[in-house]
């Protein structure tokens, strides 16, 4: 499922890139001054998160897809009024490789009892106030963007007809099938195994022979005996 996300994903990214953001407000220098004001002065080249400044990834706010919704998860509505982000400045930060999966997503089930994605879920002033401060700080800065954004009428997130994203999804579910169908016709033909293992046995490595190996049930006994004994 992970992959055909990222197919649809690549997708909707060269459909926004070459029909859509022609139809956005042309980020210009007020825009870039407002950003360094919120963001910081080189935003472009530095972690929102942690002020590092090399093995950065651009993040988009307002998720591509991961907002859109599905037929199992509606979120903002899928076919009828889903909602797709920006691949503009309206809508990208950048961020540090290692920290860009997960958090926007803020989750206080067990102290507070919610959890909410705010890329594109708002909070309420209780739950803002139970937040962390880097949490609060990340989530005020990204809605002043969005207020200045919305101000100059420029779009950090799009919405389709409902007719185009059904023809959008049919396109998804031909190109599926066919795959399916091609991969299955394949005659897949195989590298002898013997010849596999001469190719690894060819890789030199420590050498493991002689190293002890921790019986794993005599462990799990040994535990179980303590913990009995407590």
């Amino acid at each position: 499922m992970r992959r055909k996300y990222d197919t649809a994903k690549h997708a909707e990214l060269t459909l926004l890139d070459t029909q859509v953001e022609i139809n956005n407000v042309i980020f210009d220098k007020e825009a870039s001054d407002k950003k360094k004001e919120i963001f910081g002065d080189d935003w472009k080249n530095t972690c929102i998160l942690t002020g590092a400044t090399k093995q950065l990834s651009v993040d988009h706010i307002y998720p591509i897809r991961g907002a859109y919704g599905n037929q199992n998860q509606i979120k903002t509505g899928w076919l009828e009024n889903g909602l797709r982000g920006s691949d503009s400045q309206w809508n990208t930060i950048m961020v540090i490789k290692s920290k860009n999966s997960g958090f926007k997503i803020f989750n206080h089930t067990k102290t507070h009892g919610w959890k909410k994605d705010i890329s594109f879920e708002k909070l309420t002033s209780e739950e803002l106030n139970q937040c962390t401060p880097q949490e609060r700080d990340l989530y005020v800065k990204i809605h002043l963007w969005r207020i200045y954004a919305e101000k100059r009428g420029a779009s950090f997130c799009w919405q389709f007809e409902k007719e185009t994203n059904m023809e959008i999804e049919q396109i998804y579910t031909d190109i599926y099938k066919l795959l399916e169908e091609r991969i299955l016709k394949l005659d897949v033909k195989i590298v002898s195994p013997s010849r596999v293992h001469e190719r690894l046995a060819s890789t030199t490595g420590a050498d493991v022979s002689t190293v002890p190996v921790v019986d794993l049930q005599k462990k799990a006994q040994s535990i179980t005996s303590y913990f009995n004994k407590s």
